[in-house]
């Protein structure tokens, strides 16, 4: 008997060391457009399909957050300046950022989460070709 509740002990504790914690997915690092209206923040280890980045408009309250695979979905947004300060970076128009381990790369492939921003637009594609837009004017879902 004794034997037994060793066992299960032992079992419930391997159990609680190897369970996944509960905590949520933390900023890494933010992108914004060379005018300065349109933002997009980066979550590593978001989930089981790796990344995310969420994007939105400043002064607005929503943002579409993007995973690595899958559709978009809406978010609560905040400019993110203030969260991140010098780990929010201007991004050059015509530029792709591939959002691949702890920071943005600028060479990868279409099976990446990518954003490709312009002036005062930014969009994001996952591998599963579902992606975001977002502009000084407004936010949308797209897929290819």
């Amino acid at each position: 008997m004794v034997r037994r509740n060793v066992l299960v002990a032992c079992t419930l504790g391997l159990l609680v060391a190897l369970a996944p914690s509960a905590r949520a997915a933390q900023p890494v690092e933010g992108y914004r457009s060379a005018d300065n209206r349109v933002g997009c923040v980066m979550y590593q280890g978001f989930n089981a399909d790796g990344n995310a980045v969420k994007c939105g408009r400043r002064g607005s309250s929503r943002a579409l957050l993007l995973t690595g695979d899958g559709a978009a979905r809406r978010a609560s947004w905040r400019w993110p300046a203030k969260q991140l300060g010098s780990l929010f970076f201007r991004a050059r128009p015509g530029q792709t950022l591939y959002l691949t381990g702890g920071t943005a790369k600028l060479q990868g492939d279409v099976n990446t989460l990518r954003c490709t921003f312009a002036r005062s637009s930014v969009q994001c594609l996952n591998a599963s070709g579902d992606g975001i837009a977002v502009s000084r004017s407004g936010t949308r879902r797209s897929h290819t």
